[in-house]
């Protein structure tokens, strides 16, 4: 299934900036369990079901560039056709941060879009949240340029009811210091 998608760049202040909010999402997380400094396995907390975000602002360093993406990215997909070989799991440095929209026939509304740096340095993921709960999971985790980031993909899920299934995602954010 093929989408097409306008890309917007938005540059995001991290000082005096209003949170996201989601009509879907009514509250953060309040407690997340501690990550050891010196662990870099963000997918292993995820795999676990335990999530990880401190909240630290520092605009000191920033650098305004690289908030610009170039969508250069490649897309991370893998419950799509075509895309069975990418790893479940993905994790690195944020890159960019912004929004894309969706076709219209998929509701034409904004979306997240993430470029990350995969931890071998070399493979640059372009994430999008088209799926409704991996777009929740990012507005949730709030990440921002220079932080660590895991997201796994758990697979397709049946909602409570047993009538509907939907992709599962996990999302944990590790700030830049």
């Amino acid at each position: 299934m093929a989408t097409t998608a306008r890309k917007t760049t938005t540059a995001r202040k991290t000082t005096a900036a209003k949170p996201r909010t989601n009509s879907r999402a009514t509250t953060k997380a309040a407690v997340a369990p501690e990550v050891d400094d010196d662990d870099d396995d963000l997918l292993g907390g995820l795999q676990a079901e335990s999530k990880a975000e401190s909240n630290q602002d520092d605009d000191e360093g920033l650098d305004l560039l690289s908030m610009i993406g170039e969508d250069a990215g490649t897309p991370w997909v893998p419950w799509a056709d075509g895309y069975e070989e990418q790893p479940t799991g993905i994790q690195g440095t944020v890159t960019h941060v912004g929004t894309v929209t969706q076709d219209d026939k998929y509701g034409g509304g904004e979306v997240a879009y993430l470029e990350i740096l995969d931890r071998d340095g070399e493979t640059q993921w372009s994430v999008r949240g088209y799926a409704t709960v991996l777009n929740n999971q990012i507005e949730k985790s709030d990440p921002n340029v220079g932080d660590k980031i895991g997201i796994l993909y758990r697979g397709l899920k049946a909602n409570r009811k047993g009538d509907n299934d939907y992709h599962d995602f996990g999302v944990v954010v590790k700030r830049a210091r």
